[in-house]
């Protein structure tokens, strides 16, 4: 009869509702733990990138011979003007292999450019200088050098990184 189709019809009706609405909670419930994985995901990467950059500064600091902290705090100098710290390390690597090169005697064109620089690689009590310290001291050998000719010096003693060199054109 029309009356058992209406009821059926509504019956229909009302289990459709319920199931939209079923529906709708499930997949907000899904794209919650979607989005809840994204963020531990991330964040995950973010703790891993985090261990790779300590890792990355340990390794150089002790390539180089300085300490942690003189390290890090060269890279996020760099940083702060909009370079990479990665970048200024490797600048860093690169003065450190230039220096031993030169007083092994291997690079004696380098050490034209220290003396050019006005730069002594080692201390008063012989002791060789580290890399932090002469970095400082390049950095102020510098000043009043124009760009190009401040690239090029120290493009030959291994520094190589132009956020680094507009660093050190900057000053202290």
């Amino acid at each position: 009869t029309t009356d058992d189709l209406e009821k059926s019809l509504n019956n229909a009706d009302k289990t459709s509702k319920k199931t939209s609405i079923s529906f709708g909670v499930m997949a907000k419930a899904a794209l919650g733990l979607a989005a809840s994985y994204l963020s531990v995901n991330a964040a995950m990467q973010g703790v891993g990138g985090r261990q790779q950059y300590i890792n990355d500064l340990a390794n150089t600091a002790a390539a180089i011979g300085d300490s942690v902290s003189d390290v890090d705090a060269f890279g996020r100098a760099i940083a702060s003007i909009g370079g990479d710290a990665g970048s200024a390390q490797q600048s860093m690597l690169g003065l450190t292999t230039t220096v031993r090169n030169t007083i092994k005697g291997i690079d004696t064109d380098s050490g034209k450019t220290f003396g050019f620089m006005g730069i002594q690689l080692k201390n008063v009590d012989g002791s060789l200088k580290n890399t932090t310290q002469l970095m400082f001291e390049m950095s102020d050998a510098i000043q009043g050098m124009s760009t190009a000719d401040a690239s090029y010096h120290l493009n030959q003693i291994g520094i190589t990184d132009p956020k680094t060199i507009e660093a050190m054109l900057r000053g202290r």
